[in-house]
């Protein structure tokens, strides 16, 4: 069995241990009763994003954090994460122990492949809310996997651990090192790097090969000098994302299908099939079954269905950055729009609606409002009432 495949079975068991099941549904991860012994048996949470943070100290362990994030904009879906956490809180042992025995074989595999010694210690599982504007249930699990990273003197390789690893459209990736550490290498293109880490997004990302690759040192000559920024200005928050715990498990069952899938593959390229390819100039390619489509930025339509002339309106919108993108609707839209309909027009999930625009609000580019239970945004100059 795969390095890969291990990893996915592994926390496809543990995700079945801990009582919460998952399935993907129109695009979200959902964690659904398991069985009578769950702890969350009685009740359902349906997370809008994962988001997965893996941050390497100098001696090559990792501490990974996998957080579930939840819209709470309902009195049912407040009930859920408040059963939940009163679930996490009463019996964390419930939670954490499946897991914890799980992921130890899955990183005795990994040991094996890469022939390295690991161990993983130190499982926690905690609950919080958060607001950036909306409310959200956030589920977190968190724990430390030891000769994760190969070190080598000043340099460190991290990465071949979770080679091929799956992420799908509503899940992040962190990798992250020590300050004293600069990048000399990494595959593929990360959407955002900074000065001690990088980030993929699932829904422009595809790991293959022996990707993700990350290779840094503290020796000056080495590192590429890259700068302190983003690639395109989204997810500046470097908030985590997805694959070890309470309840993503449809990504990791899409993953097993992929990589089963991929091992028949020839050398010279796959055949056409229900792929989603990421080019490494930075645009998307879908193969669509059954005439539904995955969805994307090619194009952008106004609430009428009917798509937007954006050949006034400055460059095309494959060149904009996110946060470029949401200004220009806005000033299609006299400067002001309810949350929603940013997302319906740029087709982006209500997470990733919600980090971008949290973002431009940070910057003093757009603020927001709320108007009863509708979050609205609009351009600081924009003169009027509270109201749309």
């Amino acid at each position: 069995m795969g390095l890969a495949l291990c990893i996915a079975v592994g926390i496809v068991a543990v995700l079945t241990m801990v009582g919460v099941a998952g399935a993907v549904d129109g695009g979200s991860h959902s964690l659904q009763e398991a069985g009578p012994e769950s702890p969350t048996a009685q009740e359902s949470f349906d997370a809008d994003d994962a988001r997965l943070t893996v941050t390497v100290d100098s001696d090559g362990t990792a501490t990974w954090t996998v957080e579930y994030w939840k819209r709470l904009d309902d009195d049912e879906s407040e009930e859920a994460f408040a059963s939940i956490e009163s679930d996490v809180e009463e019996n964390p042992e419930e939670y954490v122990d499946g897991f914890a025995e799980s992921m130890n074989d899955t990183v005795a595999s990994a040991a094996d492949d890469t022939d390295r010694e690991m161990s993983a210690s130190g499982y926690t599982v905690s609950t919080r809310t958060e607001s950036i504007p909306q409310e959200y249930g956030v589920l977190t699990y968190q724990f430390e996997w030891s000769g994760f990273a190969a070190v080598d003197g000043d340099r460190m390789e991290i990465g071949d651990a979770i080679s091929g690893f799956y992420l799908d459209d509503q899940t992040r990736l962190v990798i992250g090192w020590p300050g004293e550490y600069g990048l000399v290498d990494v595959r593929p293109e990360p959407n955002e790097t900074r000065s001690d880490s990088v980030l993929w997004r699932g829904s422009e990302t595809t790991f293959v090969g022996d990707e993700p690759r990350v290779v840094v040192s503290t020796e000056p000559d080495d590192a590429d000098g890259l700068d302190d920024g983003t690639v395109d200005g989204e997810d500046s928050s470097g908030i985590p994302l997805i694959p070890v715990g309470g309840g993503v498990t449809g990504v990791f069952l899409l993953f097993m299908l992929w990589w089963l899938y991929s091992r028949g593959l020839s050398d010279e390229g796959a055949e056409d099939g229900d792929t989603v390819a990421q080019d490494r100039d930075g645009t998307q390619t879908a193969a669509v079954a059954g005439g539904v489509s995955t969805g994307g930025d090619e194009a952008s339509t106004d609430l009428s269905g009917e798509a937007i002339d954006e050949s006034d309106s400055g460059p095309p919108s494959e060149l904009l950055s996110n946060e470029e993108r949401v200004v220009r609707l806005l000033e299609q839209h006299d400067g002001r729009l309810k949350q929603q309909q940013v997302v319906q027009e740029l087709d982006w999930t209500d997470a990733k609606t919600s980090q971008v625009i949290s973002d431009l609000r940070e910057e003093g580019t757009v603020e927001t409002f709320r108007i009863g239970r509708e979050n609205v945004v609009r351009l600081p100059e924009v003169d009027g009432e509270d109201t749309i």
